[in-house]
């Protein structure tokens, strides 16, 4: 019923400015951002409603924007 398929990759990020972004991304967490250069992806696919989830350990790690506060609050 369902195809699960485990990928690897490797990203190279070679603008410095969108280096650091990925630091302060990350809380400047010395061991995640190592990770950013070597992710694995699950797919999990559905054979009958053809479905697919993606799932990327690191996306978990990744900021929450907090939500604006609307001027009628």
């Amino acid at each position: 019923m369902f195809e699960i398929k485990s990928r690897s990759g490797q990203i190279a990020v070679d603008d410095e400015e969108y280096r650091d972004k990925i630091r302060r991304w990350l809380g400047n967490d010395e061991q995640l951002y190592k990770s950013v250069y070597n992710q694995s992806v699950t797919s999990v696919f559905n054979k009958y409603i053809r479905e697919e989830a993606l799932f990327n350990p690191l996306r978990g790690k990744r900021p929450i924007s907090k939500p604006k506060i609307s001027d009628l609050e």
